[in-house]
């Protein structure tokens, strides 16, 4: 034995080493963001709740996103309200740092449409893409990240 060796370990590396190796290597990378990505507490989504408020569906934010989603029509202004809902909101510091990532594209179930901003810098503009007949100028891209809804 070296005295002056560190052991060596057999623990496999933690996704923090992976993250620092792609970006040390320059390899793309690929944000996935579920719905629920930066709800503000283990409660449910501020978004969503006041949402559901508002359409008088008290007592269903356990059931998620998906309680806006049913059978339920909503009223045809909405949509615009829930998307100033969206606009006004502060996103959590987190997000704000995974934002700043050189991101190759983005894919989420999110209906948030504020994302694209976030996900804007000084070099990168997003691309939405909203449906799969769509097709981005680059599918995988650092400064045209593709965000796929």
């Amino acid at each position: 034995m070296n005295v002056g060796t560190p052991p060596t370990t057999s623990a496999a590396p933690g996704p923090g080493d992976l993250l620092l190796s792609a970006l040390q290597e320059r390899r793309p990378l690929v944000l996935v963001l579920g719905q629920d990505a930066w709800a503000e507490s283990e409660n449910g989504h501020s978004v969503l709740a006041k949402a559901l408020d508002r359409l008088g569906r008290h007592g269903q934010l356990e059931r998620g996103w998906s309680a806006l989603l049913g059978a339920d029509p909503v009223p045809d202004e909405f949509d615009d309200w829930l998307a100033e809902r969206f606009a006004r909101r502060v996103h959590p510091h987190a997000l704000e740092v995974v934002s700043e990532l050189p991101w190759s594209a983005v894919f989420t179930s999110s209906f948030d449409p504020t994302l694209k901003e976030l996900l804007r810098g000084p070099s990168r503009e997003p691309a939405v893409v909203l449906t799969a007949q769509e097709t981005p100028l680059a599918v995988r891209s650092r400064a045209r990240p593709p965000l796929y809804y």
